[in-house]
C-alpha cells in the first residue's frame, strides 16, 4: 500500500488546522488517527470502505483544503484496490475473450480499456458486446441511442462511459451544443433528445418503476411503447459497463482523454 503518499495527504489537513474550530479539529484528529490506523494496518477492503464512508459524509462546512486532502486520500486508496483488476491485452486475456477483444480493437482502432477490464470475465465482455449490437438495432436513431447512454452514464457518474459516448454521439452527428448539455446533465434544446434523455434518466433512477406521468410525457413527445422498452436495453447496457468501471477502476484510454469528463463538470 502507498502509505507514505496517504500520510502525506493527511498532513495537508494539519497544515490548514488554523482555519478550524477547536471542536472540529478534535473531531478531525480522531478521524486522522482512525484513517492512519486502517490505512497502515487494515485490509484494502476495510480501508476503502472507511474512506468511502468518510468521503460521502463531508459537508460544505468543512474547509476546502481539508475536504480535498481526504478526497486525495480516498483516490489513492481506491487506485490501490482497483489495481487488483487486470487491464488485459488481447494476448494476456483469457482465451475465451480473445476473439471479442480482437474484433473490438479492429472496429475501434484501439482497445477500449473497459473491454480490457471486462475480459477478465469473458462472459461479461460477450454479454456487453452482444447487447450493444442489439441496442444498435432499436428503432431509436443513432443520436437518440447515444444520448440515452451518455445521460445514464453521467447520472451514474461513470467518467469512462461519458467520454466514450461523447465520442459515439459525435460520430452519430450530434452538434457541440447538444453534447455540452448532455455532459452537463442539462435539458437539451432538441425536444426529441430531451424526451429520450429525460425518460432514460428517469427509468434508470427509478430502477424501472417509471411513473405514469413520465410515460405519458414520453409518448406525447412522439415516441412509442416499443421505444420505452428499448430504453430498458440502454439501462441494462449501462449497468454492465458503468458498474464494471466503478468496481474495476477503468482508466481512460489516451485516445479518449480529449473527451475526459468529471462528475462536477
Amino acid at each position: 500500500m502507498q502509505t507514505a503518499k496517504q500520510l502525506a495527504s493527511l498532513s495537508a489537513i494539519w497544515a490548514h488546522s488554523d482555519h478550524l474550530s477547536i471542536e472540529l479539529l478534535l473531531g478531525h484528529a480522531l478521524l486522522c488517527d482512525r484513517a492512519i490506523n486502517i490505512l497502515t494496518h487494515g485490509t484494502q477492503k476495510r480501508a476503502l470502505l472507511f474512506l468511502n464512508r468518510l468521503f460521502h459524509n463531508l459537508t460544505t462546512s468543512w474547509h476546502d483544503a481539508l475536504r480535498d486532502a481526504f478526497i486525495d486520500l480516498f483516490i489513492v486508496q481506491k487506485e490501490v484496490v482497483m489495481a487488483d483488476f487486470p487491464l488485459h491485452t488481447t494476448e494476456s486475456a483469457p482465451e475465451a475473450a480473445h476473439a471479442n477483444l480482437q474484433a473490438a480493437e479492429k472496429k475501434m482502432g484501439f482497445l477500449p480499456n473497459i473491454f480490457a477490464k471486462m475480459a477478465e470475465a469473458p462472459t461479461l465482455l460477450e454479454a456487453y458486446l452482444t447487447l450493444d449490437g442489439i441496442y444498435a438495432k432499436t428503432s431509436l436513431s443513432p443520436v437518440e441511442q447515444q444520448a440515452a447512454l451518455l445521460a445514464i452514464s453521467a447520472d451514474n457518474q461513470c467518467s469512462f462511459c461519458v467520454a466514450a459516448h461523447t465520442g459515439g454521439i459525435k460520430k452519430a452527428g450530434a452538434d457541440d451544443e447538444l453534447i455540452k448539455d448532455l455532459r452537463s446533465r442539462k435539458t437539451p434544446n432538441d425536444a426529441k433528445i430531451a424526451a429520450v434523455t429525460r425518460f432514460a434518466r428517469h427509468l434508470n433512477a427509478q430502477r424501472g418503476w417509471a411513473e405514469q406521468t413520465e410515460i405519458d410525457a414520453f409518448l406525447e413527445a412522439g415516441f412509442s411503447h416499443q421505444q420505452i422498452l428499448e430504453l430498458v436495453i440502454a439501462c441494462a447496457l449501462k449497468t454492465l459497463s458503468n458498474y464494471t468501471n466503478h468496481v474495476a477502476g477503468t482508466p481512460l484510454n489516451e485516445e479518449l482523454k480529449p473527451l475526459a469528463w468529471k462528475a462536477d463538470t
